[in-house]
């Protein structure tokens, strides 16, 4: 018998900058929103994160910038990774407990 392939989960670092710009009453899902604007932004500017951070101070700039269809759209993603990373932990713990 062969044994069973374990795909190892990869865990992204998180940038050093990011204690920076998260603020203490941000939920996940706003850290969320804000994350991938931010990389959005960079990217198309070929600049660091934390410069495009310096110039978008909050969650408002990222919906005026974004509008309402993309912010549902990321929200949605969110919600998703989030239900599909639940379903995950609660496979693994079944199948430990048996």
């Amino acid at each position: 018998m062969g044994k069973k392939k374990i795909n190892k989960t990869v865990v992204q670092e998180p940038d050093p900058m990011r204690k920076d710009w998260i603020m203490p009453d941000m939920d996940s899902g706003t850290i969320y929103l804000l994350e991938r604007w931010l990389k959005a932004k960079a990217q198309e500017s070929n600049r660091e994160i934390s410069d495009v951070f310096a110039t978008a101070v909050r969650y408002d700039l990222v919906m005026k910038d974004w509008g309402l269809e993309k912010v549902r759209e990321v929200n949605m993603e969110y919600n998703n990774q989030q239900k599909a990373l639940s379903k995950a932990y609660i496979e693994h713990y079944e199948r430990t407990l048996k």
